[in-house]
């Protein structure tokens, strides 16, 4: 739940504005990928970091938000053409 729940709608309309139109399907569904398949087994490596220190699940979902952003921000840049 890096993003939240309320902003959602507000930054799915962010990337569909700011993403090709050729690419705008590929670009939305690719962004909740990767949350998505990590949010599966969350609930038992949370616990197991919560048992170690009281602070880990929370560096680690910002680790895996961090981590979301930056594939979605390379998939983004890396995919344009030369002259754009």
């Amino acid at each position: 739940m890096f993003f939240g729940a309320m902003d959602s709608p507000a930054l799915m309309a962010l990337i569909g504005d700011i993403s090709p139109s050729e690419k705008r399907g590929i670009t939305l569904g690719f962004f909740g990928t990767f949350t998505s398949i990590l949010a599966i087994p969350v609930l038992f490596f949370t616990g197991v970091l919560f048992t170690v220190s009281h602070v880990l699940p929370f560096y680690a979902n910002l680790s895996i938000g961090l981590l979301s952003l930056g594939f979605f921000v390379y998939a983004f840049v890396a995919k344009r053409p030369a002259g754009t």
